[in-house]
């Protein structure tokens, strides 16, 4: 074999080994990128189960108070956290599980006693899906819901006599320093939560009463001179509280205003109210919204891209049998003037012989005042008629 042949023969199994490693690197190269090609794949299915996965927690059912209670923060104002009440409470929203911040300074002046509620939100509801969607972090955002806990006394203080306009000031006040949250969708609204004041009003109803009752015995010929009288006389000193001007505060609060009021009789259940409400506020995302529950419904929903929201019914029942009926006319006059206090069924029969209807009744007062009725003849029972009024 020539020198040529061999130097030829040589290149050609040089080109050969050229070749097969050519050959070789691009099959690694080829099972590299197809290794590559599979680590992707698995990597977008392991992201689309956990983004399926986050869809279904954030979509989970919370239709229990038990299940959104534990997202709520509770401030309690300073001045509430250091009473009897604020003490109470915070022992009963902690065993909710809770977080509750009891020294809060609220952005208001006047010592006053409130509660605010947050919320840890983790998915905010897309209202194109129809589906909660997660959040890379979690957030806190405030409600709109401010709660304004008061005594009896606090609030006959604030709210009579109500030509003061104290409490129209007194809302403004908590309203301007609570403004509608960023995130929230309704404007703030306050929760006046009144403690005693219905026994309050009770108590001074009775006196009111009783004093009346003394005013009307002591112009019977045969009345007793009992030594409460004259100091039951004089009850009406400008310290008593009037329920009708209690009821037109509460009127304005709820009407005007567009505040909730909540009674309560004694510390502990004032404390359990503000629970209860807190349980109710935790729920209000997950009442409208009514998101699929199962990993098959979020991939319909998320195919469909369907809207899915139901709204609470907006219809409600009042109690039959709070006013007695009439059987005519006349009859339905006499119990109308009936539901007016200290109006019994012979004043009221007496004022409807002298003002057969509503339209008479009230020309005349316009025309001579509340005394056109103090000569009217009223018949008892017992006593038979006299002229005593009806005023």
């Amino acid at each position: 074999m020539t020198d040529e042949e061999k130097a030829r023969r040589a290149v050609e199994k040089e080109e050969a080994r050229e070749a097969k490693r050519r050959e070789k690197e691009a099959k690694d190269a080829e099972k590299e990128f197809q290794k590559a090609a599979r680590k992707r794949e698995k990597e977008a299915k392991d992201q689309e189960k956990k983004r399926e996965q986050d869809l279904l927690s954030a979509n989970k059912l919370r239709s229990s108070k038990k299940d959104s209670i534990p997202e709520i923060i509770v401030d309690i104002s300073m001045s509430l956290a250091d009473t009897s009440v604020g003490e109470q409470l915070q022992r009963f929203l902690l065993e909710l599980g809770c977080r509750v911040n009891p020294t809060w300074a609220p952005p208001v002046s006047g010592n006053l006693k409130l509660v605010k509620w947050r919320r840890r939100v983790k998915a905010d509801f897309d209202e194109d899906l129809g589906l909660f969607v997660p959040l890379e972090n979690e957030q806190i955002r405030d409600e709109n819901h401010i709660l304004i806990y008061l005594t009896a006394e606090e609030f006959t203080n604030i709210a009579l006599p109500v030509t003061a306009d104290r409490l129209p000031a007194h809302v403004q006040r908590v309203k301007s320093a609570f403004p509608t949250p960023a995130m929230a969708k309704k404007p703030t609204r306050l929760i006046y939560l009144i403690e005693g004041l219905q026994a309050l009003v009770r108590k001074h109803k009775n006196l009111q009463n009783r004093a009346y009752q003394n005013r009307v015995l002591s112009h019977l010929p045969s009345a007793p001179n009992t030594p409460g009288a004259p100091s039951a006389l004089n009850i009406d000193d400008g310290t008593s509280i009037n329920e009708n001007d209690v009821e037109d505060a509460l009127l304005d609060l709820q009407i005007t205003h567009n505040c909730l009021i909540h009674h309560t009789s004694s510390s502990v259940e004032t404390a359990e109210w503000v629970t209860i409400f807190t349980g109710d506020i935790s729920t209000i995302p997950y009442k409208y919204p009514q998101p699929p529950t199962t990993a098959t419904m979020v991939k319909k929903k998320l195919i469909q891209n369907r809207h899915s929201r139901t709204h609470l019914d907006t219809s409600f029942c009042a109690d039959v049998g709070q006013v007695k009926p009439g059987l005519g006319k006349r009859d339905t006059y006499r119990k109308m003037l009936q539901e007016i206090t200290r109006i019994t069924p012979g004043i009221a029969a007496a004022i409807a012989k002298e003002y057969p209807d509503v339209r008479r009744l009230v020309g005349a007062i316009e025309r001579g005042g509340g005394d056109v009725l103090a000569g009217i003849e009223v018949c008892l029972p017992l006593l038979g008629c006299e002229g005593g009024g009806a005023n």
